[in-house]
């Protein structure tokens, strides 16, 4: 007698709505590390390479926000006592017309809305991605620094935070650049005085 060895496979729902499908939310990284014997940690991020807005020759400004001058100086050439040589620069002027963004190639209506894009788009480059972060960390740790992590979701980068490297930086800031693994420059940056 034959035995039947099959297996039994479970049905199919006969359901013809497509099944949905939920995108996991992803996240970025900003590394705190604080050297041994410290207590105060840097924010270490990554170098933002390249332009933001690639499309606009003149980001963070307007197209028609500043006027190009060209000045003249005359200096005293020191091969000709007798001849003077005039130095030009071309410095930019604050243009009193500018009413906004009308010439914006990515259709922004406001400064704003420019500043939050150039704000996103330098958090996403500048922050640790899942696969780089415990690269990181562990390089950081061969160096003898304490690690933590704090993971940003990517719906809270909206433009309103700013890291402190992106910031303005003061005489009580110190920073360092240092070469890190995957041919990345971290940029660490940490303050003795609480802004």
């Amino acid at each position: 007698m034959a035995s039947s060895n099959h297996k039994r496979t479970a049905r199919r729902p006969t359901s013809r709505e497509p099944a949905s499908i939920r995108r996991l939310e992803g996240a970025y990284y900003l590394i705190w590390a604080t050297p041994p014997g410290e207590s105060t940690p840097f924010e270490v991020s990554k170098e933002v390479a390249g332009p933001l807005q690639p499309l606009c020759a003149s980001s963070p400004f307007c197209p028609d926000e500043r006027i190009p001058r060209l000045r003249g100086r005359s200096q005293g050439d020191p091969g000709r006592p007798n001849r003077t040589r005039i130095a030009s620069v071309l410095e930019y002027e604050r243009n009193p017309r500018f009413q906004g963004p009308s010439t914006c190639p990515y259709r922004f209506r406001t400064k704003e809305e420019c500043y939050r894009d150039i704000n996103v788009k330098a958090m996403t480059q500048a922050l640790f991605s899942q696969e780089e972060i415990a690269t990181v960390s562990n390089f950081l740790r061969a160096l003898g620094y304490q690690v933590e992590a704090e993971k940003i979701p990517e719906s809270q980068i909206d433009g309103t935070r700013i890291l402190k490297m992106h910031g303005q930086i003061y005489n009580f800031h110190e920073t360092r650049f240092e070469p890190g693994p995957r041919r990345m420059v971290l940029c660490m940056i940490r303050s003795s005085v609480e802004t």
